[in-house]
């Protein structure tokens, strides 16, 4: 099988395609061969050998989106496609749009419906009501815990929402076609940056998530994969701080605390029975670093010229 993942920024905020592809590529995946979708030649990503096998520039679909629908279905006439991975928020909403081409065209996707994307904007919203509601009756007048994407200015807010929540959580999970969740991963964030990517996280007892995330999955009829933010203020109340329809940042860390997410992911879609739940184990550290890469300027220049690059000759 063929899997192709979109989301290869590996620069200041790195995209969630990047762990995605180390998960797969480092187990779980069987003899599959992964193939890399970037947007731009000058994604870090396309130049970390050993993370895939090929690697192609493809229009954004949010520009042009028969484009991008043309380019793929010509990657999987020469070269072969059967699995497509979305990795970046503002693309999800698209890619649910296109999951009926992309399924014609013989590339398999796990998405939610466009239905369940709605409900899960109005659930963010409920979930905004309560905390502003809290903070109102909160006779320290914290403010209410919101996400950063409704954040206006992230610098200036940082020191007071800092004071207010002092803990950060991040569910992943994955969940089949009836909505069950099969996989589940905790993590409490120990380093953020000022934008919101997580730098540094522990794994946690997904226990103490498990019920939201049920409650969350099971009320938007959700499938495929989805990430919930928690914020905890002093007072140990828990709110809902975002919804994300993608896998996290810090993806990685599942595979190396016991739970492969993505892998889990493309067992659903091969059809393939899956018992019980897949668990982080707690204790886990996971922290991101910068690395310099030096390549040969063949690769930028097949990459630049020719929109595609191999990494073996297998």
């Amino acid at each position: 099988m063929i899997i192709a993942v979109t989301g290869l920024n590996t620069a200041a905020e790195p995209e969630a395609g990047f762990g995605v592809l180390q998960s797969l590529s480092g187990g779980g995946a069987g003899h599959d061969r992964l193939i890399g979708f970037a947007y731009q030649p000058l994604d870090a990503g396309l130049f970390h050998s050993g993370l895939m096998h090929r690697a192609y520039v493809v229009p954004p679909p949010k520009t042009d989106r028969m484009a991008f629908l043309k380019r793929i279905t010509l990657v999987k006439k020469k070269r072969g496609l059967d699995v497509l991975i979305p990795a970046l928020d503002d693309e999800m909403e698209l890619f649910v749009d296109m999951a009926p081409q992309l399924r014609a065209a013989g590339i398999a996707v796990l998405l939610p419906s466009g239905k369940s994307l709605r409900e899960l904007q109005s659930e963010m919203y409920r979930q905004i009501g309560k905390q502003q509601a809290a903070a109102g009756n909160d006779e320290q007048d914290d403010p209410p815990v919101l996400p950063p994407a409704l954040v206006k200015n992230p610098v200036s807010e940082q020191t007071a929402m800092d004071a207010a929540v002092p803990d950060y959580f991040s569910v992943a999970v994955v969940a089949n076609s009836q909505s069950r969740i099969v996989a589940i991963a905790s993590v409490r964030k120990l380093l953020i940056s000022r934008y919101g990517g997580t730098w540094m996280a522990l794994t946690v007892d997904n226990h103490e998530f498990l019920g939201v995330a049920e409650e969350v999955v099971t009320s938007t009829a959700w499938q495929g994969a989805l990430t919930i933010d928690v914020a905890r203020n002093r007072q140990g109340e828990q709110y809902l701080s975002g919804f994300h329809p993608t896998f996290p940042d810090w993806i990685g860390l599942a595979r190396g605390a016991g739970a492969n997410l993505p892998a889990v992911l493309i067992d659903l879609i091969k059809k393939k029975r899956i018992r019980g739940v897949a668990q982080t184990a707690p204790g886990k550290v996971w922290i991101r670093s910068s690395i310099d890469l030096v390549t040969d300027l063949n690769h930028f220049g097949d990459i630049s010229l020719n929109g595609e690059m191999t990494y073996d000759q297998k």
